[in-house]
């Protein structure tokens, strides 16, 4: 059996100009533009820090603190961050915090954090560890947002709580991933 085809249509495409060129070239910025993606890569980092420590009881008595902070690598949120802290006076903390992170993979990351500190009394030596006063509750808020690979602005805010002392951080530093 023969098939039918619809000699009408295939007449009317062949009877069509159909001109077939190459399309203009975009400019560098169009294609900069276009290959543009907001995308944070890393999952661990490391982020020295200077505070200002605000004491709860006396808001005149405020002190410089000096700090680093590392980034447990993990792909998602929450993530453990370890850190340490000394002041002028050679008092000092460590700490370690579980981050959840906001919008981890972009470029600007807002996070709020909790966890516990210890605060290290150099006059105390390594009784420092056994005094339940010097331990604490830590929770905080911060953002970082990528200036330029691999590093970020980092701002926190955070408030120590504990049975011998309660104050607050403001702290700005960097971030650097990898």
């Amino acid at each position: 059996k023969k098939k039918k085809t619809n000699s009408s249509t295939s007449t009317s495409l062949e009877n069509k100009d159909f001109v077939i060129s190459t399309l203009p070239k975009p400019s560098k910025e169009e294609l900069q533009k276009e290959n543009q993606v907001e995308f944070y890569p890393y999952i661990q980092s490391m982020s020295p820090r200077i505070s200002f420590k605000i004491n709860a009881q006396d808001v005149k008595d405020t002190e410089a603190v000096y700090g680093l902070l590392y980034l447990i690598p993990r792909f998602k949120s929450p993530q453990w961050e370890a850190g340490a802290d000394l002041t002028g006076s050679g008092n000092g903390s460590i700490h370690l915090s579980k981050r959840f992170i906001i919008n981890e993979r972009d470029y600007f990351r807002p996070y709020y954090k909790y966890g516990l500190n210890l605060s290290i009394m150099p006059q105390e030596k390594l009784a420092t560890f056994l005094n339940v006063k010097n331990y604490g509750f830590r929770a905080g808020i911060g953002l970082e947002d990528l200036l330029r690979h691999p590093m970020s602005l980092r701002l926190d805010l955070e408030t120590v709580i504990s049975l011998n002392s309660s104050y607050l951080l403001i702290s700005f530093g960097y971030s650097w991933g990898w």
